[in-house]
């Protein structure tokens, strides 16, 4: 959808067709090749197996940018072929933390350095952002919650299932940044919409603990000594 907008954005067929024929190719691709292509990087010898993995993950990344599916989705594509075991653990083990110490942060640095939050200072902008966060929440948290009642789960649950389903955050940001560069969201939408995921993330924490306070506490039932 995101690859839709973009090309619909640029007035041209061409950045359409080359997505949409890009993707096919990587789908393909990855559907017969993939698997086998990182069953045989997992095969090799260390630290050769995680060069190796590296290289692939950033080749596949920078092919899924270029043809405008945007590069997260390429390394999605990545660990959904990655075939399951102890090489792929151990890879994972030792990639985490530095995707997680320092590019994630890297990221975030990105779009708050984007991000012009004295545009809130605008009673119009403020307006809508307040309008946008809680129109997102009743859409995601209350659309949820009402979703899980319908089928039957209790009231504590349902709560939890909208409270986790209502963050946005990595691939909101991820949305919005594309989105500026290709000049379809403006400076103020930007920053609202990064506010929105702000506050829609955060809150998260806090409400599971209050949903988890307001659990009444379990019954002990009696013992019976004969």
């Amino acid at each position: 959808m995101l690859a839709v907008v973009l090309a619909v954005a640029s007035g041209k067929a061409g950045p359409a067709v080359v997505t949409a024929g890009g993707a096919i190719l990587f789908g393909l691709a990855a559907w017969f090749l993939g698997r086998r292509v990182m069953g045989t990087v997992l095969g090799l010898g260390e630290p050769i197996r995680m060069i190796g993995t590296v290289a692939v993950l950033f080749l596949v990344a920078f092919y899924t940018d270029e043809i405008g599916l945007y590069a997260v989705f390429g390394a999605f594509v990545v660990g959904a072929v990655m075939p399951h075991g102890e090489p792929a653990d151990r890879i994972i083990d030792t990639l985490t933390p530095v995707a997680s110490a320092l590019f994630l942060p890297l990221f975030f640095t990105f779009s708050g350095l984007r991000t012009e939050f004295a545009l809130l200072g605008d009673p119009a902008v403020l307006l809508f952002a307040l309008a946008c966060v809680t129109l997102a929440i009743a859409g995601k948290f209350g659309a949820c919650w009402a979703a899980a009642r319908l089928r039957g789960e209790p009231q504590e649950v349902a709560l939890r299932v909208g409270a986790l389903m209502n963050a946005r955050g990595l691939m909101q940001l991820i949305a919005l940044n594309v989105g500026l560069e290709a000049g379809i969201v403006n400076p103020s939408l930007f920053t609202v919409l990064v506010l929105v995921a702000l506050v829609t993330t955060i809150m998260t924490t806090p409400l599971l603990s209050w949903i988890e306070r307001r659990r009444p506490a379990p019954v002990a039932e009696p013992v019976l000594v004969g």
